[in-house]
């Protein structure tokens, strides 16, 4: 039978996430598109919150909404492209309260937009409703990409100072992307549950604010672990055209680890979302090769792990450093 503990470290993540809802970004006016580049890179800071929070789960589930966004560009024969990203807070030693703000997506996304420009589709609080503020955010300055990618995996990273102007509620710090230490301690496992955002084929929720969708699935594969050799785990989730670049995590309340039921909630982002797996049947006609993709309701994540490995590629802001 599991025994009952108390986990210091839980319960200090818990009172941490909660203190994170007493802090919010400055909003800005105004609902036309603002343009934003790299060398305009700013930190975040602390200023009071934006709207009502709930507690627990609800705290975790809120943050992240509020932090994934969705973005589209021209792609080729000017073909709209779209995804999703998300924002992370990279600790700024020069100001303990400050956060270098980090916008985290899926690299084959950004690729594939050819204009040096995406529209970032943001969202600000006006007298306790949301209203979306479409962003211009610059990702190319004379052919040149302004964006990070990780030399082995589909992921991208860039500073992302239009959220001076976006409040997310809370910056979600970079500690919470799980490395191989959160992976052991808290045993994650094939069949654990997992939540993702995403915008799907671009579609947003039907509440105000453009916020993602929020679907969840189960972890579909194994080893998990060492995540720089892995690389990429699966989820029994239906991954769609505009979810590219969404946050995988857990979130999870009195789990059960090390052979006793811990009280407080565990949660880390797991991981970005790169694509679908797909299989692919070739038959042979007579003037050419007919090749059919069947979806097998598995998606693909590059590990966070990885992610933190792209963040510490970018270059260092010199109000941070």
């Amino acid at each position: 039978m599991a025994e009952l503990r108390f986990d210091k470290k839980v319960v200090f993540d818990c009172l941490f996430i909660s203190l994170l809802l007493f802090s919010c970004l400055v909003s800005a006016g105004g609902g036309k598109s603002q343009t934003v580049a790299l060398s305009d890179a700013g930190v975040s800071s602390n200023a009071p919150p934006q709207m009502p929070q709930r507690g627990g789960l609800g705290i975790i589930q809120e943050t992240l909404m509020r932090s994934t966004f969705r973005f589209s560009g021209n792609g080729r024969a000017g073909k709209n492209v779209s995804g999703t990203a998300f924002v992370v807070g990279s600790p700024c030693p020069k100001a303990p309260l400050s956060s270098a703000i980090v916008l985290v997506t899926a690299n084959h996304v950004l690729e594939s937009i050819e204009a040096d420009e995406i529209v970032l589709i943001g969202r600000v609080a006006r007298d306790e409703r949301w209203e979306v503020l479409p962003l211009t955010l610059k990702i190319r300055q004379n052919s040149r990409q302004l964006w990070i990618k990780h030399p082995r995996a589909d992921v991208a990273v860039m500073y992302a100072p239009l959220l001076q102007v976006i409040p997310t509620g809370s910056l979600l710090p970079t500690e919470y992307l799980a490395n191989d230490d959160f992976m052991k301690k808290y045993e994650i496992s094939p069949g654990d549950e997992i939540f993702s955002l995403g915008y799907p084929f671009g579609k947003a929720s039907d509440s105000p604010g453009e916020f993602p969708l929020l679907r969840s699935g189960r972890i579909a594969s194994y080893p998990l672990v060492p995540t720089a050799d892995v690389r990429v785990f699966n989820i029994d989730q239906r991954i769609f055209r505009g979810d590219s670049g969404g946050p995988v995590y857990i979130a999870q309340g009195g789990r059960t680890y090390r052979g006793a039921l811990t009280t407080g909630i565990v949660f880390g982002v797991l991981g970005v979302l790169v694509g679908e797996v797909v299989f692919e049947e070739k038959s042979e006609q007579a003037f050419d090769t007919v090749v059919r993709q069947y979806p097998l309701n598995v998606g693909r994540v590059v590990h966070a792990s990885l992610i933190a490995e792209a963040i510490a590629m970018l270059p260092k802001l010199p109000q941070c450093h």
